[in-house]
């Protein structure tokens, strides 16, 4: 455990967030390992607690909820501002928690995380100029530059996360793209 997070890791999760939303915030000059060991500290707190409650606890309201993950989402916004986290893994993390959340059937529209909008963050990066991208590039990734197989890479992370959210999808024309996508999965890198 860091340091600097010890007095927040004795705190219940309520507590925790409260901190956070309060403008609580590591010293300065800290580095991407820090903040990564902070939000270890809250999201998988949090998920776990959309599912059940910690012992002792009361269940998190659906008020607390939404204010929880809207400060995960600053969270994760503050650190992508402050170059402590690459906006790829800021998405997939944010793509992570709402697979989650579509796993423990908690459904929370506009909330930013539901599996729905997380489809939809998907859609804005896998575009139909993009998809076609794959689709042309897909039978000779092994002959491209690093950074384009990395390129293609991502999508085929993409398209797993859009295809595990596929169940949780309300809005047909989601679901529909995904199913469009998922053969991608088999052939990119």
């Amino acid at each position: 455990m860091w340091p600097e997070l010890e007095p927040l890791d004795g705190l219940p999760l309520r507590e925790r967030f409260e901190w956070w939303i309060g403008g609580g915030r590591l010293p300065a000059g800290s580095g991407p390992g820090l903040w990564n060991a902070l939000v270890q500290l809250l999201v998988p707190g949090l998920i776990a607690a959309l599912e059940s409650p910690e012992q002792g606890e009361p269940a998190l309201t659906e008020t607390e909820k939404k204010r929880y993950l809207g400060a995960v989402g600053d969270l994760y916004s503050y650190l992508e501002d402050h170059a402590l986290i690459a906006e790829d893994d800021v998405l997939n993390r944010r793509l992570l928690l709402s697979l989650a959340m579509g796993e423990h059937a908690v459904s929370l529209p506009g909330s930013g995380y539901s599996p729905d909008e997380a489809v939809q963050r998907i859609v804005a990066v896998l575009t139909p100029e993009r998809v076609a991208e794959c689709e042309r590039l897909a039978p000779v990734w092994t002959t491209l530059p690093k950074p384009e197989i990395a390129r293609l890479h991502r999508a085929k992370q993409l398209v797993r996360i859009a295809v595990d959210l596929r169940d949780y999808v309300t809005d047909p024309e989601a679901v529909a793209a995904v199913s469009r996508w998922e053969p991608l999965y088999s052939v990119l890198p």
